[in-house]
């Protein structure tokens, strides 16, 4: 009966862990996403004050 239920609560621990990670991995990937997508938003509206394309990006978007 005690090992069944160190078993249980051993499983439990590993599937929290897991979730939690999953979910850092998803907030951290869109984080990543909005900063990019900020990065090019930031680009287009240099762009659209300067007449001529930058170099760096050349218009790669």
């Amino acid at each position: 009966m005690d090992n069944k239920w160190r078993s249980d609560s051993f499983q439990f621990i590993i599937g929290n862990n897991l979730m939690v990670m999953g979910i850092a991995t998803a907030m951290y990937m869109t984080t990543l996403l909005m900063i990019k997508l900020a990065e090019h938003r930031a680009i287009i509206k240099s762009h659209v004050k300067i007449p001529f394309p930058c170099l760096e990006c050349n218009l790669n978007i």
